[in-house]
């Protein structure tokens, strides 16, 4: 695929201080499409624990207005973090209660990305989901793309934080995914009936 553009959401920042495979994705697909990478925005309980690594650092200096928000890479590749925080939602304790603000978290995501396509005249795009349960789970309601894929690379949702909502949320995700991409049989036959699947 060339001369396309694409919008990636994923759970890692692009800060990470160890390898990842989402970002050398990105840098694979720059090589012939524009590519938009967002900084998953952090929580309020996430800033007020101050983890102070090199991700919390650079999110709350373009949060702080002390740094721009938009890096390019690259030729056709550019990051945003987003200058604002989200409600924390794993501690809710209904599922009414948690889709509700969940839902509030995405509106606000959705209107800063739209804000800076728009800003780089990105057009038509491919949104591609890495993980991202929670924080991507309206963004293809609220943006529209012209293909949306979902990327399980990870068992995330056997951790403590997602098990009580990621596993009811990450079938609805595939579901709504235009692609499932799956990097396991395993994850494979989990989606397999929901969705179109590549391996």
């Amino acid at each position: 695929m060339k001369n396309r553009d694409f919008i990636i959401t994923s759970l890692q920042p692009w800060d990470i201080e160890i390898g990842s495979t989402i970002k050398n994705t990105a840098l694979e697909i720059s090589k012939n499409n524009r590519v938009l990478y967002i900084n998953t925005p952090m929580d309020y309980s996430t800033r007020l624990r101050g983890n102070k690594n090199k991700a919390w650092t650079r999110r709350m200096d373009v949060i702080k207005k002390q740094a721009s928000p938009i890096r390019q890479i690259n030729e056709h590749m550019w990051i945003a973090d987003c200058p604002f925080c989200v409600l924390p939602v794993g501690g809710l304790p209904t599922t009414c209660l948690f889709d509700w603000i969940n839902r509030i978290n995405n509106r606000k995501i959705a209107d800063y990305i739209r804000q800076i396509t728009a800003q780089l005249n990105f057009n038509n795009y491919i949104h591609l989901i890495d993980t991202d349960i929670y924080r991507s789970q309206y963004l293809k309601e609220y943006l529209t793309p012209s293909l949306s894929i979902y990327y399980c690379r990870d068992f995330v949702i056997g951790e403590s934080y997602w098990k009580k909502n990621g596993v009811r949320l990450e079938p609805l995700l595939a579901a709504k995914s235009d692609i499932v991409l799956a990097n396991s049989t395993h994850f494979a036959e989990c989606f397999r009936q929901t969705s179109w699947l590549f391996i």
